[in-house]
């Protein structure tokens, strides 16, 4: 986390302290499971109105981010099944 630490404290900050502008990063599948784990640890812990107080996102929309992390960590894995050879290298095989 420390990539994407550096780059939040690089950018321009609003009025709430918040990151202003755009990221046009790549991130590895172990980076992606942690945003998505920190996200919905973050949920459970505040509940409605703190996550939204502290957010400003309900938790409808902090549940969108998931499935749409979720979507992210499922679809590059594209395993194929096939009889013979390892698990690892079906998977290598096919990216």
């Amino acid at each position: 986390m420390d990539r994407f630490k550096a780059l939040m404290e690089e950018r321009s900050k609003d009025d709430d302290l918040l990151p202003i502008g755009d990221f046009d990063l790549v991130f590895s599948t172990t980076e992606t499971q942690a945003f998505r784990n920190a996200l919905e640890l973050v949920m459970r812990d505040f509940g409605q109105d703190e996550f939204f107080t502290r957010t400003g996102f309900d938790l409808a929309e902090g549940a969108q981010m998931i499935d749409k992390l979720n979507a992210a960590l499922i679809a590059p894995l594209h395993i194929e099944h096939r009889g013979n050879g390892s698990a690892h290298s079906q998977v290598a095989q096919s990216r």
